[in-house]
């Protein structure tokens, strides 16, 4: 044997290898960013929303997820797998008090709740079980009860998730709105004309009924082929009221930060100080994100997978004349997550009424809107 002409055959297979792994990662772009928002509320109590964005950007045609710095492994073979294009799970203990303290930045009810739509090649019902029992594992939750009375496919509502791309899904809803208006107007000469009725005299009748019957008319036909023609749906809902919020939750969502609950906003998740709240609502979505060229992810050269967690809390500070938001998480103070590249912001919400100030007085006021934003290593007090 020739060893020497062995090993410089197997360093050049290394060579090509590395070469290959660099390329295929290169592929891939993956960005972290974490915010803390601060918002007193009308009652004297205060609202902070933690939301936690990390994002992957590929080519699903050329790339398969399998090397990741910042994004989670689990996270992104679960949408692969099961073929989803948006999930959204949440956890929420308590009930938001709209009228004293005003809209909720995320709406979500008492108990569990989960949607998800899928691609439309995929079997969604299938997949929408194999789906909970995932999530059930990955949160350590009893998602896995969430049968056929718990669930539901809905038509009309969260139609939003469904629509990849809002404005190519306009034109092509406009274009169907005409085609259906050409075949219906179709059908009405070709039915006139076997009745022997006059085409021309017939329209001008019409022209003279009111605009809502004539668009009754229209829409009557064109719900009637849509039924005809729906697809099974890719959208499921379901809810547990009943279930129990936990540490056992916080544990694996915090596992799927970059900095796990070891430095940047992410040391704020103690569960004490969470659970003994007035209210809090934990949870996680994950979706592509399209350009604008794309209407499908199964067909576009580049897409984003983000995943977006968010944790909102009402904590008790109507007796507090100095409010530190660090020690309200029970932590001495701030910082930043290592690996956000400086994208570790916290806003605060200045109220319409009442006198609040906020220290150190180095945040950034933004145009246009009540929030003042404040980079590390400064973070704020309100008095």
């Amino acid at each position: 044997f020739n060893f020497r002409s062995m090993a410089c055959t197997r360093g050049g297979f290394l060579a090509v290898f590395i070469l290959l792994c660099v390329v295929a990662h290169a592929d891939q772009q993956e960005t972290f960013h974490e915010e803390l928002l601060v918002r007193p509320l009308a009652d004297g109590n205060l609202f902070a929303h933690l939301q936690f964005t990390s994002a992957i950007q590929f080519n699903p045609q050329n790339t398969s997820l399998n090397h990741f710095s910042l994004f989670p492994k689990p996270v992104a073979q679960a949408i692969q797998k099961f073929g989803t294009e948006h999930v959204q799970l949440t956890f929420t203990q308590g009930r938001w008090h709209e009228n004293h303290w005003g809209a909720p930045l995320l709406d979500a009810p008492s108990g569990v709740q989960l949607i998800a739509s899928f691609l439309p090649s995929r079997d969604a019902k299938s997949e929408w079980k194999s789906l909970i029992h995932a999530l059930s594992g990955m949160f350590c939750a009893s998602i896995d009860v969430l049968d056929e009375t718990k669930s539901v496919e809905p038509q009309y509502s969260y139609s939003d998730l469904l629509r990849q791309n809002s404005k190519l899904e306009q034109e092509k809803e406009r274009d169907q709105q005409l085609q259906w208006q050409e075949e219906l107007m179709n059908d009405l000469e070709s039915k006139m004309t076997e009745r022997g009725e006059s085409v021309e005299g017939e329209w001008k009748k019409m022209q003279n009924l009111p605009q809502s019957s004539k668009t009754f008319a229209m829409n009557r036909e064109r719900i009637s082929k849509q039924r005809e023609s729906s697809p099974p749906s890719r959208l499921f809902y379901g809810e547990m009221p009943e279930e129990a919020v936990c540490t056992e939750n916080l544990t694996p969502w915090s596992k799927l930060l970059p900095c796990r609950s070891e430095s940047g906003l992410g040391r704020l998740l103690h569960s004490l100080p969470l659970y003994d709240s007035l209210y809090h609502s934990m949870g996680v979505t994950m979706r592509y994100s399209l350009p604008d060229h794309c209407n499908s992810v199964e067909t576009c050269d580049s897409v984003t997978l983000e995943l977006i967690q968010t944790l909102g809390v009402v904590f008790r500070t109507e007796e507090m004349e100095e409010i530190d938001i660090a020690k309200l998480y029970s932590e001495p103070a701030l910082s930043g997550c290592v690996l956000s590249n400086d994208n570790s912001f916290v806003y605060v919400q200045m109220p319409a009424e009442g006198d609040i100030t906020v220290s150190p007085a180095t945040g950034e006021k933004i145009e246009n809107s009540p929030l003042i934003a404040t980079s590390f290593p400064q973070y704020p007090r309100l008095h």
